[in-house]
């Protein structure tokens, strides 16, 4: 019994190490916000205040512009839908989907003051993306100078969580690259320039720390040498 309770144990601890260091950064609950932008009015902007508890550091931007086409719109619905949704109709448009903090609406305050450090990737849980594809630019700042991006089409079909790890990030531009440790600034841009009438619907985005194969694997052992254990048990009664 001593040996069965310490794989237990054992399996146990491996499997909560995986993802135990974990930050929302928006459940997009909370403080509904609704932009359309169209031909007439090709701009649009809104500073939403969930609480910090839906989304980092309590404040979730929008900007919207219109491209080409006819009407085209986005929005962070709050409703029990709980989920951001990108469509654009039969036309083509950008958003960007901005956490920095307390600040203006259209500029970058740079104030999350948020330590990722001890996570290892972005999660982004699509529910859905509809047409051509989408797409997906992730950019994380410390401040004006110190920012990395990150870049990805999703296809037509990409459902459930799409991991962008921290590697995977390149330099902004001619600056100097993010510390994760002092992050200012997040930013979700979705592109629709060259995919007319596509659509994507986002459920949350977070960070976590990945599990590593290895432990996944040492796991499976562990739990199969404790099965073993338990029929030689058996058979001794």
């Amino acid at each position: 019994m001593a040996i069965r309770t310490l794989f237990l144990v054992t399996v146990v601890s491996i499997l909560s190490t995986g993802n135990a260091m974990a930050t929302l950064i928006d459940s997009f609950g909370d403080g509904e916000q609704f932009l359309r932008v169209t031909s007439r009015s090709t701009t649009a902007y809104d500073q939403g205040n969930p609480g910090s508890s839906i989304a980092i550091g309590g404040y979730r931007d929008i900007a919207l512009q219109w491209l080409s086409g006819q009407a085209s719109y986005v929005a962070a619905a709050a409703d029990e839908a709980n989920i951001l949704e990108f469509t654009q109709g039969t036309g083509e448009a950008k958003t960007t989907i901005t956490w920095d903090g307390p600040g203006a609406r259209d500029s970058l305050s740079y104030s999350l003051n948020a330590d990722l450090s001890a996570e290892k990737e972005f999660l982004l849980d699509v529910a859905g993306v509809t047409g051509t594809g989408v797409a997906v630019t992730l950019t994380v700042y410390t401040d004006a100078t110190h920012a990395s991006t990150y870049s990805a089409t999703l296809a037509e079909g990409t459902t459930g969580t799409v991991a962008i790890p921290y590697t995977s990030f390149t330099v902004l531009g001619s600056g100097v690259a993010v510390d994760f440790a002092h992050v200012g600034a997040i930013v979700l841009g979705i592109d629709g320039t060259g995919n007319v009438g596509s659509d994507i619907a986002i459920n949350s985005i977070s960070t976590a720390v990945p599990e590593p194969a290895s432990l996944t694997l040492l796991a499976a052992g562990a739990i199969g040498l404790l099965c073993i254990g338990r029929r030689r048990w058996l058979r001794n009664q």
